[in-house]
């Protein structure tokens, strides 16, 4: 492998494409530059969120939480993608 990283991609629809790559990421697939996410909870591909929004607008969802902030969680063994 060219590096130690992998790169899910999932389409917008349950029939569209989805891959996943190792050894790097497959820049054609991106919508923005890449942001690195450290992993919250071992065991999961959990991850902090620290706002949300809707239509470019805060909704200031996370900040009750303090620390910890919302949790959101990408299963790439499923479907499943979860968050506030």
């Amino acid at each position: 492998m060219k590096m130690p990283v992998f790169a899910v991609y999932l389409g917008r629809d349950i029939d569209g494409e989805a891959e996943i790559t190792f050894g790097g990421v497959r820049n054609e697939r991106m919508a923005s530059a890449l942001t690195w996410m450290p992993v919250y909870e071992e065991g999961y591909w959990q991850f902090q969120i620290s706002d949300v929004l809707i239509n470019g607008k805060s909704i200031n969802m996370c900040k009750k939480y303090g620390q910890r902030q919302c949790q959101g969680v990408l299963d790439t063994g499923s479907s499943l993608m979860m968050g506030p």
